[in-house]
């Protein structure tokens, strides 16, 4: 199969959610991206990391072939993840990345955790006259 694509031309997946199964494990979940190339996806490729670097080599990375949905496991226990999915062309050559979602540690076996993606910082400062 030829595929006669440009890697730019593949869309981010969007609506990437995240769920804590346990203290090393994580769902992700997707929707395929909104424009694919009429070769279509062959798979994805879900980055994960412990922090948030700017630098994707330093990410970790799993194949997950044509699904939308991937479990992690063996992560660290009790740690924040920020996580980014992107879309593989036929021929290998990978489209857009999509936003970064993080997830919430999982604490004292609560299985219900939500995903953030937005942190709101209130600062209040105190006039003494």
């Amino acid at each position: 199969m030829t595929c006669h694509c440009d890697a730019a031309s593949i869309t981010a997946p969007t609506n990437v959610q995240l769920r804590r199964t346990s203290s090393t494990a994580l769902v992700v979940s997707w929707d395929p991206p909104p424009s694919v190339t009429p070769d279509g996806v062959a798979g994805y490729r879900v980055y994960y990391s412990s922090f948030a670097d700017y630098d994707l080599e330093r990410w970790l990375s799993v194949e997950t072939g044509p699904y939308t949905v991937t479990e992690i496991s063996g992560l660290q226990p009790h740690t924040v993840y920020a996580v980014r999915v992107r879309a593989k062309a036929p021929d290998g050559q990978l489209g857009a990345l999509s936003e970064v979602v993080v997830s919430n540690k999982l604490e004292h076996g609560k299985r219900n955790t939500t995903t953030t993606t937005t942190a709101t910082v209130v600062v209040r400062y105190l006039v003494f006259l």
